[in-house]
């Protein structure tokens, strides 16, 4: 039996449309209010849970983001575990469960303890959720899991709700709360196809759940089941068709083969004629496009022949819809977790979804939770519903809402320029802020160079850097395009008071920018020693920032990158074969000489240079890898990138 569904889900007061070029929510009359959701999470002694973990939720959107090994997936299931969710089949806690630290003689923990905040309740869902209730408008639910396994394997549990352990516990609330989750590598397909728990059944049995009692209730059977005895009926009795004979021929083997004893009587059809037999054999089909569809039944397609990312979206459309309609039926908290949604998506779809899951959270009064690895999806929301998680000094999980961070500009800039690219310092153990094209080219090279020159010194043989490159490290240096440092800064610390926010080494490089002439209208051209003053903007918070335990401000002592490095040690001879044999300059005779020659040479160089800028660091960062002996590193340079790596403190 076959149903044909377009590639898009339609409800009581909300749509969803899927296809190439659309993800689009449609709801109808709703009002935007405050609604009951789930606003903290502790856990101990759970996975990577050691010490008490705790994390805080939006109300709408939360996009959890970070590198590999930090909780993210550990929140999730911590999150399933206490919501009793389990429709991927979650598993019982296990031995391994239990957090064990990486150590020789570690003991597992004794306890796993999860508790969950539910904020924002209103009159009726505080009198709903009286037995959890300790303020007006929360609710507070804890499991307590001891380490203590009975013959079955299974371990003790307890779950309370509000503060005290031992009121009666009434699990008939977690009917008031519809939790759905989305694993990472999950298989849309086998989930959309026909079967016993399909998400079709599941979603259209939620929306006629009325229809059902009342068909219950009159004792009379629902419409689609009397439409499909009726279909059967007419297929059976159609002498022009094959079904009748096929029921003949079968009746009649079985007969001979048997006996009127032990015989039994078939019948060919489409489904039984029971309800739930029925859904589990509707199929959803799809239609590549919306905007192009002619109506016809035989343009829809089986799903198996649909892309599997084109498949998760229409999955997920299944999933939201069903939300929608347990909030207009009998849900209080409606919750959708979802690991790396960027599964099989390209670009654009990515960042569609990620709008539409933003819309979606704030409109229809679902709570979602996202973990992704995708700096397409972390530039793509505002930064406000961004949640870092990384590992703080003492290698403990920790998490920042960056939507407590004081950004100046209450976050229209970073929103606006964290992009793909510069995204990426949300995910890296370090970061190297930037302000141009040849910085971000070149300082990786030079770190290479340093860090083999650092490692193959006898002095630092007890404190060798075990990497050989920043991206080894885990370290992104960022290209900020400008001076925004104070714009970024705010997610490694509080500019104010210097409170760390992502506890993270952060490092940022900027140029001295002194004047560009004299009182006699005569080019400045710095050389060591100079009394100058910087006409850059970001001077001040050089020095500011000091106070701060993670972020440092690095300031070149002359003029910019090009000139420093032209400046430091015999760089301008290096650098101006380069500038002669690859972009055919010509130069004055250098030779070596005192820094007022060196000066009067690294102007050349530097004119030059502006000239190509971007591919001028790409030819000379080949150059420095086919022969780093010959370059000195100036000493700026160098302690950003010690300071991003760990290997100095002040």
């Amino acid at each position: 039996m076959s149903v044909n569904i377009k590639a898009g889900i339609t409800v009581a007061n909300a749509s969803l449309l899927v296809d190439n070029h659309v993800i689009s929510l449609v709801l109808k009359n709703k009002v935007l209010a405050l609604y009951m959701y789930i606003s903290n999470l502790s856990v101990q002694g759970y996975k990577f849970f050691d010490k008490n973990f705790k994390i805080q939720f939006n109300s709408g959107l939360s996009v959890l983001i970070g590198e590999n090994g930090c909780g993210k997936t550990g929140i999730i299931d911590s999150l399933r575990t206490i919501l009793q969710e389990d429709e991927f089949g979650r598993s019982g806690i296990r031995d391994h469960h239990f957090h064990k630290a990486h150590s020789k003689d570690a003991l597992p923990s004794k306890q796993i303890k999860i508790s969950v905040t539910f904020s924002d309740l209103d009159e009726e869902q505080s009198v709903i959720f009286l037995p959890w209730t300790e303020l007006k408008n929360e609710a507070q639910l804890t499991l307590l899991i001891e380490n203590k396994a009975n013959n079955y394997g299974r371990y003790k549990r307890k779950m309370w709700g509000g503060v005290s352990s031992s009121s009666m516990f009434e699990w008939e609330l977690f009917d008031f709360i519809q939790t759905i989750y989305l694993p990472p590598l999950r298989d849309a397909e086998l989930k959309l196809e026909a079967g016993r728990g399909s998400r079709i059944s599941r979603l259209i049995k939620r929306a006629c759940k009325k229809e059902l009692e009342e068909a219950k209730n009159s004792g009379e059977s629902h419409e689609l089941v009397k439409k499909i005895a009726s279909f059967n009926k007419d297929l059976s009795s159609d002498e022009k068709l094959p079904i009748n004979p096929t029921n003949d021929i079968i009746k009649n083997t079985l007969k001979e083969a048997l006996g009127n004893v032990f015989g039994q009587i078939t019948k060919i059809q489409f489904s039984e004629g029971n309800f739930d037999r029925i859904l589990e054999n509707l199929k959803l089909m799809f239609f590549p496009s919306i905007s192009g569809f002619v109506n016809g039944e035989s343009q829809f397609r089986s799903i198996c022949e649909n892309s599997l990312g084109y498949n998760n979206l229409l999955y997920l459309a299944t999933v939201l819809a069903e939300l929608v309609i347990a909030k207009e039926d009998e849900s209080h908290c409606n919750i959708l977790l979802i690991e790396e949604p960027e599964a099989h998506l390209h670009p654009q779809l990515q960042i569609k979804l990620l709008k539409y899951l933003e819309t979606v959270s704030s409109q229809s009064n679902i709570q979602v939770i996202v973990t992704t690895h995708s700096p397409i999806l972390a530039s793509s929301v505002d930064v406000k519903n961004l949640i870092h998680l990384s590992k703080d000094n003492d290698l403990q999980p920790c998490a920042t809402n960056l939507s407590s961070c004081n950004f100046s500009d209450n976050g229209n800039f970073v929103n606006r320029w964290l992009d793909a690219t510069k995204s990426t310092l949300l995910f890296s153990k370090g970061v190297i802020l930037v302000e141009g094209i040849a910085e971000a080219i070149l300082i990786p090279e030079l770190a290479k160079i340093l860090i083999k020159s650092f490692n193959a010194s006898p002095e630092n043989k007890e404190r060798l850097i075990m990497v050989s490159t920043l991206e080894e490290a885990g370290i992104s240096v960022i290209n900020m395009n400008g001076i925004y440092f104070k714009h970024f800064f705010p997610f490694f610390c509080n500019l104010e008071s210097f409170k760390t926010h992502i506890p993270i080494k952060c490092a940022g490089l900027t140029d001295f920018d002194p004047p560009k002439k004299d009182d006699d209208n005569n080019e400045i051209w710095p050389i060591e020693g100079h009394k100058l003053e910087s006409t850059n903007p970001c001077k001040k918070l050089v020095n500011d920032i000091k106070s701060s335990k993670n972020v440092r401000l690095f300031m070149s002592p002359l003029k910019t990158l090009e000139y420093d490095l032209s400046m430091t040690g015999e760089n301008y001879l290096q650098i101006k074969e380069v500038l002669t044999n690859k972009f055919k300059c010509r130069f004055e005779k250098i030779e070596k000489g005192d820094k007022d020659i060196k000066a009067k040479y690294s102007k050349q160089i530097y004119t030059r240079v502006e000239t190509y800028k971007g591919e001028f660091a790409q030819v000379f960062a080949d150059e420095l890898s086919k022969s780093p002996e010959n370059i000195s590193i100036p000493k700026y340079i160098e302690e950003a990138i010690f300071w991003s790596l760990g290997v100095i403190d002040e």
